[in-house]
């Protein structure tokens, strides 16, 4: 066989395989965004010098239970946040944590929910300075919301995978918020301050 036959079969190959990496198809930019956004979040995880996992009220349980004002109209900024558990991650929290965020496919089609986001959950993201980040998640609605970045629509499975995890926590990831907040011992307080008032049940 001649060294010419021999070249031949050599690089055929060789170039089949570099047309075929250089040649791939580009990535989806929907599949692109959700897999950077997931990796932003497991880096997150990572350089955090502390994470809490907080479960809390939203202004809608406040307003299921007053009516703001004399005409209405209110700033989220009057209503406290009222927090019902807080839970610092130890280490191996931490890895599940992480583990969880790995385990989301970016390859999932986003669903656009028109429901209006209530979360009642926040993964807090700590630096040595305070909280550098904040992922709010809103169970009845399967939305996420995190400070760092957006994500257009909402991967159900991704927060069915937050579900789990936050009920491993001893948390409450669906429950009566209105009951929760009407036994929270805060009203009173709220109520001489705000000068809202209350529902006639």
């Amino acid at each position: 066989m001649s060294y010419s036959r021999i070249f031949n079969f050599a690089v055929v190959p060789a170039l089949f395989v570099a047309c075929a990496s250089s040649c791939s198809k580009p990535e989806d930019p929907d599949v692109k965004a959700k897999r950077e956004f997931r990796e932003a979040l497991v880096v997150a995880v990572t350089n955090a010098s502390r994470i809490e996992v907080v479960e809390h009220s939203h202004v809608n349980d406040f307003l299921e239970i007053y009516s703001p004002g004399e005409d209405g109209i209110y700033s989220s900024d009057e209503v406290p946040t009222v927090e019902y558990a807080r839970v610092p991650l130890n280490g191996e929290q931490r890895d599940e944590l992480s583990k969880t965020l790995r385990a989301m496919d970016a390859s999932e089609p986003l669903v656009i929910s028109f429901c209006a986001a209530a979360p009642r959950h926040s993964i807090e993201f700590h630096s040595d300075n305070g909280v550098s980040s904040r992922l709010a998640v809103c169970f009845g609605c399967s939305k996420l919301e995190w400070s760092e970045r957006d994500l257009e629509g909402d991967p159900i499975s991704w927060v069915n995978g937050l579900e789990a995890f936050v009920g491993g926590l001893g948390m409450k990831p669906k429950a009566d918020w209105e009951g929760r907040l009407k036994n929270s011992g805060r009203l009173e307080a709220f109520e001489a301050s705000s000068g809202w008032r209350r529902i006639t049940e």
